[in-house]
């Protein structure tokens, strides 16, 4: 197996699931069969659907099967689920930031609903990039430690009624960005900035989205 080259344009061969990305390339001697979103490849790190499938041919002779594999619904949903515990934990790190008492923090598609007009100071978190790093079995520590590897690009967009004039939006964004480096006290996220001053017409509220990626690994006996 192998990454898409398509999507990654290199054509090194790793093992599954070792790299940040939705696709890979799964390749197979000709006697495979395989059909397009019905197969499912199952290695250590998950189960990965076939998303399209051909045969490959000399003259009239089977080459090799070519298949396009995406993680199984399952397996987001787990690798997510895995992001939002570790994201939780910020948030609640932030909660108790005196300065951000005013701030309702909610999560995006949650449910809690952001209200629309905005009348209050509001913060809509949201996991935007979800990936497994690695995967391994044992190493230095222990041969019966099993851990995986997550990388996940995180948003936080802040937003205030449109009559204000942004200086309390930024003041509250401002205290978001250095809270964020106390309330990670295991250390996860790698980068964090801001964007500037944009405005919602849906909600007709101006917001700053807080951006951070965070990096962590989870282990457990085997």
């Amino acid at each position: 197996m192998r990454y898409n080259s398509n999507q990654n344009y290199d054509s090194v061969r790793h093992k599954l699931g070792m790299r940040k990305t939705k696709l890979f390339l799964f390749i197979a001697p000709p006697d495979v069969l395989l059909d397009s979103e019905k197969s499912v490849i199952e290695s250590e790190n998950g189960k990965y659907t076939v998303k399209r499938c051909e045969k490959y041919y000399v003259k009239d002779n089977p080459i090799y099967v070519r298949a396009v594999l995406c993680a199984t619904e399952k397996k987001r949903g787990m690798i997510l689920n895995r992001i939002e515990k570790q994201v939780d934990r910020i948030i609640a790190g932030l909660k108790v930031n005196e300065a951000l008492k005013n701030v309702r923090f909610i999560r995006e598609y949650g449910s809690d609903e952001a209200p629309s007009p905005v009348n209050g100071m509001i913060a809509v978190v949201s996991v935007r990039d979800m990936s497994t790093e690695k995967s391994y079995i044992g190493g230095y520590l222990s041969p019966s430690i099993k851990g995986e590897s997550y990388n996940a690009g995180v948003e936080i967009r802040v937003y205030a009624p449109a009559t204000e004039n942004g200086s309390g939006l930024s003041e509250v964004v401002s205290e978001i960005l250095l809270g964020l480096k106390t309330a990670d006290a295991e250390k996860t996220i790698t980068h964090s900035e801001a964007a500037s001053i944009e405005f919602d017409p849906d909600m007709n509220a101006i917001y700053r989205t807080v951006s951070f990626n965070m990096e962590f690994c989870l282990c457990e006996e085997v």
